[in-house]
C-alpha cells in the first residue's frame, strides 16, 4: 500500500514538473517573440493611464447631491459618509497610480533589452 501511496506522489510530481516547464517555455517563447511576456501588456498599460485620466477628472469635478437639510443630523451623518467615500476613492486611485508606474517601468526594463541578446532579456524578466 505504501508502495502506491509513494508512487502516486511520485506521478503527481512528474506532473507538476512537466506543468511547470510547459508554462516556463510558454512564457520564454512570449519574451522572446514579443519582448514582453504579455504582447498586450502595453496596450493595457496605456488603456489603464486612459482610465486613470479619465477617473481623476471625474473626480475632480465630482460633486455630491445633498440631500434636504430638514433633518439636520441626518444630512450631517450624510456628509461624513461622502467624505469618507471620496477619501477611499482617492486612496484607489493613488494605488491604481502607483501599480500603473510599477508596470511601465516593468515593461520600459523589457522592452529595453529586446535590442540584447535572448538570455540578457530573460535576466530582465526575472
Amino acid at each position: 500500500m505504501a508502495e502506491v501511496i509513494a508512487a502516486l506522489g511520485l506521478a503527481c510530481s512528474v506532473i507538476q514538473v512537466i506543468s511547470f516547464a510547459s508554462e516556463t517555455f510558454k512564457l520564454t517563447r512570449n519574451v522572446l517573440k514579443h519582448g514582453s511576456p504579455d504582447p498586450s501588456l502595453a496596450s493595457k498599460t496605456k488603456r489603464l493611464k486612459e482610465l486613470h485620466a479619465t477617473l481623476e477628472g471625474d473626480v475632480s469635478g465630482f460633486d455630491p447631491v445633498y440631500p434636504d437639510t430638514d433633518e439636520k443630523g441626518a444630512t450631517e451623518s450624510k456628509a461624513t459618509d461622502q467624505q469618507e467615500a471620496r477619501r477611499q476613492l482617492k486612496e484607489l486611485v493613488e494605488t491604481l497610480v502607483r501599480d500603473i508606474d510599477k508596470l511601465e517601468k516593468v515593461i520600459e526594463k523589457i522592452t529595453a533589452s529586446t535590442s540584447k541578446s535572448r538570455r540578457a532579456r530573460l535576466k530582465a524578466m526575472l
